[in-house]
């Protein structure tokens, strides 16, 4: 007989946010992985304005800020263009 694992608070916490989703996605979402990534990813993108969260009574909505999103991508991508960059030319210099 083999022993179940134990769920972490994260599973906990994403299996009872995802308590109307499909079976497939929940299990998905309420893995060990994909728990510990959207309990650290969710509020970063929250607090970075990609997902804005909206009150509609009692019941949340989130949408996502797309206009945002790709401002962040465009920050994130010159900042790794820039420390490439600074890598080459640091290796060059060796």
């Amino acid at each position: 007989m083999t022993r179940r694992k134990r769920k972490t608070v994260p599973q906990r916490i994403v299996g009872a946010a995802t308590l109307g989703l499909p079976s497939p996605i929940r299990k998905r979402l309420s893995s060990r992985w994909g728990s510990l990534l959207i309990v650290i990813l969710f509020p970063v993108m929250v607090a970075l304005g990609i997902l804005q969260i909206f009150w509609n009574g009692w019941m949340p909505t989130v949408s996502v800020n797309e206009e945002r999103a790709g401002e962040v991508r465009e920050e994130v991508r010159h900042k790794l263009e820039e420390r490439t960059a600074q890598a080459a030319e640091s290796w060059n210099h060796k």
